[in-house]
């Protein structure tokens, strides 16, 4: 579950709740709430800076929280190659898992 990678996370780099909730500008007990899988993953906003503090690539934690970063909808949604080529993967995925 996302809060348990977070945690590990945040033990990896051997900080605490509160050091990395300071840093990330949250209340600590709501990054408990979230390690302990009692509160859903948090915005995009809340992520990135999550991210900066455990030194992670945002976009990676975004996917890791089961969200689609704001950017990739965007470009998805603006570029018609960009929507062609992922409709095309996710069609050949479907393909194989048919086989």
């Amino acid at each position: 579950m996302f809060g348990n990678h977070l945690r590990h996370l945040r033990n990896q780099l051997g900080l605490t709740q509160q050091e990395v909730a300071g840093m990330a500008g949250i209340q600590a007990q709501y990054l408990s709430r979230i390690e302990n899988n009692r509160d859903q993953p948090p915005s995009e906003e809340i992520l990135i800076r999550l991210a900066h503090v455990l030194k992670v690539d945002a976009y990676r934690l975004i996917a890791d929280a089961g969200k689609i970063p704001g950017d990739f909808q965007r470009l998805i949604l603006s570029d018609s190659e960009v929507f062609e080529y992922l409709s095309r993967k996710v069609r050949e995925r479907q393909q194989v898992r048919d086989r």
